[in-house]
């Protein structure tokens, strides 16, 4: 009977023994930190608040009927969001862009903010290289006044996003040809002067600003319009 008594302290004993003994369960390993660019934006950490009218989580500045929620940019977006890739080449010292309509991220290859990502690669116009995209980014973001996407440097009625040249554009906006003018409020040719020279469409460059087309035809030496045929600068 003593040795039966004896085996419940036995056991006893020993499982606390293994107790005291285990060693401790090792940290869990965690990721690198992910750059803004990229970084994954969890539900509800930038205000998102039910919408009863179109019944989805949004963000700050809804307008139904009109803007969707972009769980990439963690904002509101109209039509025609997009967002722009990037292929860097560090032995060309080169950097390439391009953007894509992104309406729902959740399911947009390269910009989901889960699972991996679907990178596209292109060829180095330099070395002749093949480099992946590594950043993404937002490209455009909504106007309420113009109701519309746009891009760095919007202009309200005066400017609108074109895809083509990836910048916000003006009137008589020629791709590839003009640029910009803010304090004009159109595009100009590159070797504009502001308050002297304007764009003019019909001839495809800047002319000055009492230009008559077909008529006269600005001159960089005499800094004026001249009749055509000019010979004689003054």
């Amino acid at each position: 009977m003593k040795k039966f008594s004896l085996l419940p302290g036995l056991l006893a004993s020993m499982l606390f023994a293994g107790c005291v003994e285990a060693p401790d369960a090792a940290p869990m390993a965690t990721s690198a930190p992910v750059s803004e660019e990229i970084s994954v934006i969890s539900p509800g950490s930038r205000g998102e608040t039910p919408c009863a009218r179109c019944h989805m989580e949004v963000y700050d500045g809804h307008v139904c009927g009109k803007t969707v929620p972009c769980r990439f940019c963690g904002r509101e977006i109209g039509a025609g969001h997009r967002h722009k890739l990037e292929w860097v080449c560090v032995p060309c010292n080169r950097m390439y862009s391009a953007s894509h309509v992104c309406l729902d991220a959740r399911t947009c290859p390269t910009c989901r903010t889960t699972g991996l990502r679907r990178m596209p690669a292109r060829a180095c116009d330099g070395c002749g290289g093949v480099l992946t995209a590594t950043i993404v980014r937002p490209a455009t973001r909504y106007c309420a006044e113009c109701n519309q996407e746009t891009g760095s440097g919007h202009l309200h009625g005066k400017t609108t996003y074109c895809a083509t040249c990836e910048r916000e554009a003006g009137a008589n906006h020629v791709h590839g040809a003009t640029k910009m003018c803010s304090d004009c409020g159109s595009e100009v040719a590159p070797d504009h002067q502001h308050g002297v020279t304007a764009f003019c469409p019909a001839c495809g460059r800047d002319q000055g600003l009492d230009h008559k087309h077909g008529q006269t035809s600005w001159c960089i030496r005499c800094h004026a319009e001249k009749v055509e045929p000019h010979t004689v600068h003054h």
